[in-house]
């Protein structure tokens, strides 16, 4: 499969004169990002209908970002996408295959991780023809777009967020939308139990998605979402227990339940700068009550997949 002519995530597909661009790194993070071997050593790796940036030293995304055109949505199986029938994920050769995590992460002992899509294939599952979604969708099985995510988290509450944003909030009402997804990627977080091929590895545990589109006024405007598994992890000894550090406002978010909140927030979890835009969400209080407000212990794993999420965007 060619990405030689893969464009990407494009700024100006909402609308021309509202460019949403890839978010601004901090000055840390920048340093961070990993570049191509070969063309100049850009960073941006650039697929049918979406982008990613990749962490250097995590060898996981800082983030993917995707356009979404509910017009032109294409109901496809997933096991027709390939040939055979199975899923056929790959590692960028572009990047350097010792810049990335593979197959090595999801077979290694004690891993019960799935290869969570951060751009889902259906998001950019889309085209004129049905030729056209299966092949955009083909090229979202690389594992620069995915992180290890808890089975539960990702087949249930994750999937049914995207599942929202894709189908209740896109694709019925035939609107466009350009989705920014990705891990946090903290000092702090938790290091898997075994190494992988000699490393040691440190997990995320919280997951966040920052959605565009334009209202009814044409207005370009804004929602965040976080996700956590830090506790799923633990209950199945996945991972050691954090190290302590000075600063944890962020390590205790309950899992398995969706969690809406300020772009600014994210922006404060990641390091990451997003396009100022009309934020349709407005939290005032502290971020540590927000983190209080917001747990969610012992949800099962029927409760998880069934529980609603309408309502998110407001």
């Amino acid at each position: 499969m060619s990405l030689k002519y893969a464009r990407g995530y494009s700024r100006t597909f909402l609308s021309r004169s509202q460019k949403v661009e890839l978010p601004t790194l901090s000055e840390e993070l920048a340093q961070q990002v990993a570049r191509k071997s070969k063309g100049g050593g850009d960073a941006v790796l650039r697929y049918k209908h979406y982008s990613v940036l990749l962490h250097r030293e995590r060898k996981l995304p800082i983030v993917s970002a995707a356009n979404l055109d509910g017009r032109k949505f294409k109901e496809l199986r997933r096991t027709s996408i390939f040939s055979k029938g199975r899923d056929r994920w790959r590692k960028d050769k572009r990047i350097g295959y010792n810049k990335q995590w593979g197959k090595e992460l999801y077979t290694a002992e004690n891993s019960h991780f799935d290869m969570g899509h951060l751009t889902k294939r259906e998001d950019v599952q889309w085209g004129t023809t049905y030729k056209d979604a299966r092949l955009h969708a083909s090229y979202t099985f690389y594992f620069t777009n995915a992180v290890p995510q808890h089975a539960r988290l990702n087949q249930g509450i994750w999937r049914a967020l995207e599942d929202y944003i894709l189908h209740s909030e896109t694709t019925s009402v035939e609107m466009k939308a350009s989705v920014f997804t990705g891990p946090v990627l903290a000092k702090n977080d938790p290091y898997f139990t075994h190494e992988v091929r000699g490393q040691r590895l440190q997990l995320p545990v919280l997951f966040w998605k920052v959605v565009y589109y334009l209202n009814a006024d044409e207005e370009l405007c804004r929602v965040g979402f976080l996700v956590g598994q830090k506790d799923l992890l633990e209950e199945e000894g996945v991972v050691l227990r954090a190290r302590a550090v000075s600063d944890t406002r962020f390590m205790d978010f309950g899992n398995g339940q969706p969690f809406q909140v300020n772009v600014s927030l994210i922006e404060e979890l990641t390091g990451c700068t997003f396009t100022a835009a009309k934020d349709v969400y407005q939290d005032n209080r502290p971020s540590e009550l927000v983190l209080e407000a917001v747990q969610a212990r012992g949800l099962s794993n029927e409760n998880m997949q069934e529980k609603s999420i309408d309502g998110m965007f407001l």
